[in-house]
């Protein structure tokens, strides 16, 4: 394991708002260039990008043992650090039509901030503007001032973790903003203008064609309908003005060769610097007397041409008592939405009547947006249209002016009336179409409104510091890499989560790993006293205010089965129920289980920590290798929306020393017997929640366990059969081994001649002449081979002669013997006994192996070595080879090299139960061997250990019976022969 890494427990699951009004920048050709009037909310499009770089960042290593909490795996010794990217690139983030006068907020993904906290610099988009510094210095090929274009511009600008660039919006401060005073919206009368005549994006209208807009613009700003428009996508300008004269409650009219806007407004208004005026008196009173024949009227009354006004009457249950118009509200960062302007009389008497929201983010403002609706809603009111004709005396008349109707017929008596269309019918005549000058539905009065706080996420709020964690080492059975530090923290209102940070030495920091949503933790009420388990006497009364939390009662098999685990002070509990005995506080009683996987029951004082022990619980494994050091951690706090990260530099630095599981126990009942060419192990189980399982080594008698070889491991079980014990008179060992790789303090022993079951075939012992052939090795006039040196002795200092052993080993050393001829080919098994023996003032284990080199009759010898241990092999020819690591530090002699072959006995014979008399007793076999064979004795009886068979002769043998002092005690026995 590589140090202190993530947890995979899942994390608190967090219920996380929307985000409403989402604009995209992007990286396209052909896009339309935005035109933006007043001040709005845009996104960019990228327009260049170069230079990108992937910035390394080089953790130092850890201090102590493989892995680290800084690093990851290295070798031996310490740990290799870390490396971690930020990734930064040069970009050009274009906006709209120059020259803007500049930019506000800027939002880069989730945070709000400004251009300049960005890096960025602003290039307004005047008529000529020089190209980027930056480009000319390193791209001079691909240096465009972008003329006309404003921009936004960084060298170098920092990229996401994953090398991607943010998404990013920002608030352009366009054309015409602050037109009137200091607000930031612009006044519709120079948009209309601009739109209409500007030579560069303009509708090409001739100037000399517009007529003069002062009353509208007088009206526009004295009611307040000021404009904000960000034009993104192609559109006709008969559409964007159309938008401009409905929302600003205006109608465009042709007149005298001119184009003018005139307002519905029928009431004086002031604001804003300026003052309106409606018209105070029609320009005609129509009577019959100026009425002609209406020969060009259309509707329900054509046919009736002689009437001298006709008139049409919408149902006022068509009528609409409903207005919603969506807009960009300013007041909450330019996202979409709604005000709705409704007739509650009309909606009363014919109901809910209402078509689809209507889109007018031209507005920016609430209060011009809710006006608008309302004058939208009122023109509903408006239910009459008249049709009249007149002779060419009125051919100065113009839509949108004023006249009055008489007529007694229809029971009008000068009637006002607005003028909305004129015709010219082929016989010179004038075809009027008229409505309702209804006092009071061109005008709206200001009402103060509680404005609506909408969705106005904070991204960048500050989510406070996360609490003082309660750190502690998980029981090994329920962590899930073994060895754990669990972390329970939680912060306040605003706190969504922390980015766990660790270190070996308290300067160099690595990022562990991110939890999310706060954990259920907080302190002791009362003092809890030591009980027994199952605890139904005390109670357990806790306060989670400071973590807000919350706990639910669960069953005693819950509690039995930890369902409801908690920490309480190093103890581990479960409880059954959880009664609320105020904000935040819990009484857990009735049924507690105590001293859970194997934590000591013990009294715990009021103010003692508390944590429920849940998938909010941060993880962090360590590394066998780091027991007993000090384990540095930083949480680094974000927000609920998983911004406004804390800088690792201002959080406090909180220190753990980890303990680790505590070593096993010593293993008891170990034995060993011999049953055919295997040896059987027995033992007990070693109650220790942390066993990783047993290891069982073997050495000559007399040793000690730093000669013994390692036999094999054992998982969790007590019993043992294995094959590959040579013959010999050996000493066994056992020991327990945990999750943290560490063994019972004293190994236990058992000893045990071990005879070989089969016929060898070949038995030659190398040493002490070693005929063969050496490499990497020199002989020693002892009888031993010492691992030559990579140097001459003349290169040595005298201090490396005269008091190191070997101090500059090969990296290995082998002996090779000469090849042997078993006679045929046969499959028989091979394998070798190896002697090592420390050089002096060396220290550990030393590294022999057996390899061999096989072939069959009429083969040549392949010279290829094999690394084997025992096992078959078809073969007649047989080379073997001992090879010697050499490892600094454990440096040792070749001091013996047996290579054995032997093979499968044809004839058994046997006896289920012998009662063998003390000192011993002589058996005959039922059938002679030509060769002594191989006898396995196996002792019966409880009083009885081990049994063995002395003086085998090819027609039988003497059986003993030993206790566990080594007394010949006689007793009862079975034993097996095999041989030819």
């Amino acid at each position: 394991m590589a140090g202190l890494f993530p947890s995979p427990k899942k994390t608190q699951a967090k219920q996380r708002p929307a985000v409403s009004g989402l604009q995209i920048q992007t990286a396209a050709y052909g896009k339309v260039i935005p035109l933006v009037y007043g001040t709005t909310r845009i996104a960019p499009n990228l327009i260049w990008y170069g230079d990108f770089q992937a910035i390394a960042h080089q953790s130092s290593p850890p201090s102590a043992g493989k892995g680290g909490v800084a690093g990851g795996a290295g070798g031996k010794g310490g740990g290799a650090g870390s490396t971690t990217y930020t990734y930064t690139a040069a970009v050009m983030l274009g906006l709209c039509e120059g020259a803007i006068q500049g930019l506000g907020q800027a939002w880069a993904s989730k945070e709000v901030t400004t251009p300049a906290a960005l890096g960025l610099s602003v290039f307004t988009g005047a008529v000529g503007q020089a190209p980027w510094g930056y480009l000319s210095t390193n791209h001079p090929a691909q240096a465009l001032g972008y003329s006309a274009t404003a921009y936004a511009a960084a060298a170098p600008y920092a990229l996401d973790g994953q090398g991607q660039l943010p998404n990013n919006n920002f608030e352009v401060i366009g054309l015409y903003a602050n037109s009137v005073g200091v607000l930031p919206d612009a006044d519709p009368s120079l948009v209309v203008a601009d739109l209409l005549t500007n030579p560069r994006y303009g509708a090409g209208f001739p100037a000399a064609r517009l007529g003069d807009l002062a009353t509208y613009q007088s009206y526009a700003l004295a009611s307040g309908l000021l404009i904000s428009p960000a034009y993104t996508e192609a559109a006709s300008a008969a559409k964007l003005l159309d938008d401009i004269a409905t929302y600003t409650n205006s109608a465009f009219v042709w007149s005298s060769g001119s184009l003018t806007l005139v307002p519905y407004g029928d009431a004086p208004l002031s604001g804003n610097g300026k003052s309106y005026t409606p018209p105070a008196a029609p320009l005609y009173d129509l009577t019959d007397d100026d009425f002609l024949p209406n020969s060009g009227a259309g509707g329900a009354s054509a046919s009736l041409t002689d009437d001298p006004v006709l008139v049409t009457r919408k149902r006022p249950s068509d009528a609409l008592n409903d207005v919603k118009v969506e807009y960009l509200d300013r007041a909450n960062r330019y996202n979409t939405a709604i005000v709705e302007a409704s007739d509650q009389a009309m909606i009363d008497v014919y109901g809910l009547r209402f078509d689809q929201t209507r889109q007018a983010h031209l507005f920016a403002d609430a209060n011009a947006a809710r006006l608008s609706a309302q004058l939208v809603l009122q023109r509903q009111a408006i239910r009459n249209t008249y049709q009249f004709t007149l002779d060419q005396r009125y051919v100065l008349l113009d839509p949108m002016d004023i006249v009055t109707l008489t007529d007694a017929r229809l029971g009008l008596a000068r009637q006002w009336v607005r003028i909305t269309e004129i015709t010219e019918n082929d016989d010179g005549t004038l075809g009027f179409t008229a409505e309702d000058y209804l006092a009071g539905t061109g005008a709206a009065a200001s009402y103060s409104f509680q404005q609506g706080a909408g969705y106005a996420a904070n991204y960048n709020v500050d989510p406070g510091d996360a609490l003082a964690p309660i750190v502690f080492e998980a029981p090994a059975q329920i962590a899930s890499s073994g060895l754990e530090v669990w972390l329970a923290t939680a912060g306040g209102p605003n706190w969504g989560g922390c980015d766990v940070y660790v270190s070996s030495d308290g300067s160099t920091y690595k990022l562990a790993g991110r939890k999310h949503g706060p954990s259920r933790m907080g302190v002791l009420t009362t003092a809890f006293p030591s009980g027994s388990d199952p605890d139904t006497a005390d109670t357990l009364a806790v306060d989670l205010s400071a973590s807000a939390g919350a706990l639910l009662s669960g069953t005693q098999a819950d509690a039995d089965l930890g369902h409801t685990l908690c920490w309480v002070d190093s103890e581990f509990v479960s409880y059954e129920t959880a009664t609320l005995t105020g904000a935040n506080r819990y009484a857990l009683g009735t049924y507690i289980r105590r001293g859970l996987y194997g934590s000591a029951i013990a009294s715990h004082a009021a103010g003692a920590g508390f944590a429920r022990l849940d998938d909010s619980i941060f993880a962090l494994p360590y590394d066998k290798g780091q027991i007993g050091t000090t384990v540095h951690i930083k949480l680094v706090s974000f927000n609920l929306y998983g911004g406004g990260l804390q800088q690792l530099a201002s959080v406090t630095d909180y220190t753990h020393t980890i303990l680790g599981p505590p070593p096993p126990a010593n293993v008891t009942g170990f034995s060993a017997q011999q049953t055919g060419g295997a040896v059987v192990f027995k033992w007990n189980e070693v109650a220790d929640f942390a066993l990783k399982g047993y290891d069982i080594l073997y050495g000559p008698q007399g040793g000690t366990i730093a000669s013994a070889a390692f036999l094999t491991e054992s998982a969790r079980g007590t019993e043992m059969t294995n094959a590959a014990v040579p013959p010999g008179t050996w000493t066994f060992y056992i020991r327990a081994r945990d999750v943290a790789d560490q063994f019972s303090a004293s190994p236990t022993t058992v000893a045990l001649v071990v005879t070989n079951p089969d016929p060898v075939i070949l038995d030659e012992q190398f040493s002490p002449g070693w005929a063969g052939t050496l490499l990497g090795f020199v002989a020693h006039w002892s009888g031993v081979l010492v691992p030559d040196s990579t140097k001459l002795a003349s290169a040595h200092t005298d201090a490396e002669l005269f008091e190191q052993f070997v101090p500059f080993p090969v990296a290995s050393s082998s002996f090779t013997a000469a090849a042997a001829d078993t006679g045929f080919d046969d499959s028989l098994r091979v394998w070798a006994a190896i002697a090592t023996v420390l050089g002096r003032g060396q220290t550990g284990t030393p590294e022999a192996g057996l390899a061999i080199d096989t072939w069959l009759t009429g083969a040549s010898d392949p010279g290829t070595f094999t690394a084997w241990t025992i096992g078959t092999v078809t073969m007649r020819y047989l080379r073997g080879q001992a090879v010697l690591t050499n490892v600094a530090g454990a440096v040792a002699c070749l001091a013996g090299f047996e290579l054995v072959a032997d093979r499968a006995p044809k004839i058994e014979n046997s006896a289920a139960s012998v009662a063998v008399a003390a000192g011993g007793t002589a058996i005959v076999f039922p059938s002679p061997y030509h060769l002594p064979p191989n006898v396995q004795a196996t002792a019966l009886g409880a009083s009885a250990v081990t049994a063995t068979a002395a003086d085998i002769a090819t027609t039988g043998c003497t059986l003993h019976v030993f206790d566990h002092t080594g007394a010949d005690i006689g007793g009862s026995a079975s034993w097996i022969a095999t041989g030819e």
